[in-house]
């Protein structure tokens, strides 16, 4: 059975800004997560951090999930993500910090 890809974008706003994408592929199991990249800044624009599997850090031991990390745009090793990861982590910083 072929597969199509579906878009999703998800706009949350806590105080920052989230921004979520993820391509699913409907398989005859169910449906597999294809791409993602989940973004979050303060609301002056600036990087709180962003999750994402672009292929462009084959450098990494989790390639080609990764990390960049606040404005100077670290990159480091991360695992996979999900939306329900990211808004777990997004409530643990919003509970402990003044961001």
């Amino acid at each position: 059975m072929a597969w199509r890809s579906i878009g999703c974008a998800l706009h949350c706003w806590m105080a920052r800004n989230c921004n979520a994408l993820s391509a699913f592929a409907i398989h005859p199991d169910g449906l597999r997560t294809e791409k993602y990249s989940f973004h979050w800044q303060r609301t002056d624009g600036s990087l709180i951090c962003r999750w994402d599997d672009a292929p462009h850090h084959p450098e990494l031991s989790t390639f080609p999930h990764h990390i960049h990390e606040s404005a100077d745009e670290r990159v480091l090793p991360h695992n996979a993500m999900d939306i329900a990861g990211v808004l777990e982590r997004i409530e643990q910083v919003l509970a402990g910090s003044s961001l």
